[in-house]
């Protein structure tokens, strides 16, 4: 749960475990979960454009884009990131989200 009312769906597995569907059941089982303890709590998830099996995995997970913008880190330059989620998020959620690209 972040300081700005949305559950953050992060997760990292090593390139030996990547193309084997970890990605697809971890997120699902975290959105499932997070349902489950607060249901009204949105869940999120912030990934680079250029990053195409994260974007899948949250979609698989049930999240849907809900903003894309420029990134503000080194080398990223090539990239925007995409904002995801479960639900149409509150102005203030969004804006805390994009803030913290």
């Amino acid at each position: 749960m972040t300081e700005g009312g949305v559950w953050n769906l992060g997760y990292r597995l090593t390139p030996r475990s990547w193309g084997r569907g970890l990605a697809t059941e971890l997120a699902e089982a975290a959105v499932t979960a997070a349902g489950a303890a607060l249901p009204l709590v949105p869940v999120t998830a912030r990934i680079l454009s250029n990053n195409r099996a994260s974007s899948v995995v949250a979609q698989r997970a049930g999240l849907a884009r809900r903003w894309e913008g420029p990134t503000t880190g080194i080398g990223t330059e090539l990239a925007r990131w995409e904002i995801y989620a479960d639900r149409v998020l509150t102005e203030s959620q969004l804006e805390w989200l994009i803030a913290r690209n």
